[in-house]
């Protein structure tokens, strides 16, 4: 954990913040102090960390994150990250509003 962490160049306080967690919980986490990690937890942690919860249990040596998206969508994909669940639902109805109209959808850009 500590070294998708660590390369990725997020905090423990903002895993904490997007596990809805402290973060002294997250460090029990990462050190191995807390080994029976909550399914909802694991699965918001991986996808954080761009590797599977396999990777994270030490099942697989693979991360098989997805490959690099150049750009705005990696940007988006960066903060969506961020986001606790709640956020993160908040997020695609906006998106899913910003669709709707015509100015911000398709190829009609002004």
């Amino acid at each position: 954990m500590k070294e998708r962490r660590t390369i990725l160049n997020i905090t423990l306080t903002e895993i904490a913040e997007a596990l809805d967690i402290t973060q002294p919980t997250v460090q029990r986490y990462e050190s191995g102090e807390i080994k029976n990690i909550p399914y909802d937890k694991l699965v918001m942690l991986a996808d954080l960390l761009q590797c599977t919860p396999p990777y994270l249990l030490g099942w697989e040596s693979e991360t098989n994150s997805p490959p690099e998206i150049p750009g705005e969508e990696e940007r988006m994909l960066h903060y969506f990250r961020k986001l606790n669940a709640k956020g993160k639902k908040e997020a695609v109805r906006q998106i899913e509003n910003l669709t709707l109209i015509s100015k911000y959808s398709g190829s009609s850009e002004n």
